[in-house]
């Protein structure tokens, strides 16, 4: 099933295909996991599924085949790493499907652990994620996050590197990466395709000291498309990288960005509330601005 979860007794995902919550030393290789919705199975609008939940210290995941899958309006981690410090997640392929939010992996503090998210590499992973509503709901839009960092009641992530993914993302409002709450970040050698009406390449907030150097963004939407509310600070819209909120102290360089918007309303790099940024040697274009007129 895709079932609720139950927050004021374990805090723990009902379907899950791996899980180590808690301890140290860790390491899940060489394996297939799949963790999928059988048919017919109770769909509950908060129901979540995980393929793979990891909380501890000294984590490896490496050269596994990652997927998680839920019909309808379910949350959908394939790979959920909340209090996880000390980890190498190298040389995966990583797949996620959902009528209403997905992420490839998540990671970053946890307040049930205690543990928060430290010294995190993510390398040479393929991810894969597919978010529309095939139904109207009630609530909010269907989302995607090939990467994301959150802090859930915790401290910042420090300590983030991030180098050689390939993220390929279709969703109604999707995020390739987003940095929220972490501190002394890098990203590198990543190429980001991300499909859907509001597509953000890479968005921080509230994350300082940002080192983003020689990706590669490739971003498709259209604005004048109208989507259901969506919960989240990093606004939906159509650019490459956005920097918010004291998401300073940042180097963005030799990137190359395209962002398409049908609506026109495209740029490739905006920053707002966020101080001591320096944007060099990027090579960027949309579908209405071109070179350093895209950025704002």
């Amino acid at each position: 099933p895709c079932a609720g979860i139950d927050w004021a007794g374990d805090g723990i995902v009902k379907t899950i295909a791996i899980a180590t919550l808690g301890g140290d030393n860790v390491t899940i290789a060489n394996n297939t996991a799949k963790a999928l919705q059988a048919p017919n199975s109770v769909v509950e609008m908060y129901g979540s599924i995980d393929a793979v939940e990891l909380k501890g210290t000294n984590i490896r995941v490496e050269n596994n085949n990652i997927t998680a899958k839920a019909e309808g309006a379910g949350f959908v981690y394939a790979l959920n790493g909340l209090g996880m410090a000390d980890v190498n997640i190298t040389n995966n392929t990583i797949e996620a499907y959902s009528e209403r939010y997905i992420a490839g992996i998540q990671i970053g503090s946890d307040f049930i652990s205690g543990i928060d998210g430290a010294n995190v590499l993510i390398a040479n992973n393929r991810i894969i994620g597919n978010s529309k509503n095939l139904t109207v709901l009630a609530d909010n839009e269907a989302m995607a996050y090939g990467i994301i960092s959150s802090t859930m009641g915790g401290n910042a992530c420090k300590n983030t590197t991030i180098i050689n993914n390939t993220i390929d993302m279709n969703a109604t409002v999707g995020y390739g990466l987003e940095l929220y709450g972490t501190q002394t970040t890098t990203v590198k050698n990543n190429t980001i395709i991300m499909r859907g009406i509001y597509s953000i390449g890479m968005g921080f907030a509230h994350a300082a000291g940002n080192i983003i150097d020689s990706n590669n963004i490739t971003t498709y939407g259209d604005s004048s498309l109208k989507i259901q509310s969506v919960v989240e600070e990093i606004v939906p819209a159509n650019v490459g990288i956005k920097l918010q909120q004291g998401s300073g102290n940042s180097n963005i360089t030799n990137n190359q960005i395209l962002t398409i918007d049908e609506n026109k309303k495209a740029t490739t790099i905006n920053v707002v509330g966020s101080d001591d940024v320096i944007i060099k040697n990027n090579i960027v274009d949309t579908n209405v601005l071109n070179g350093e007129e895209s950025i704002s």
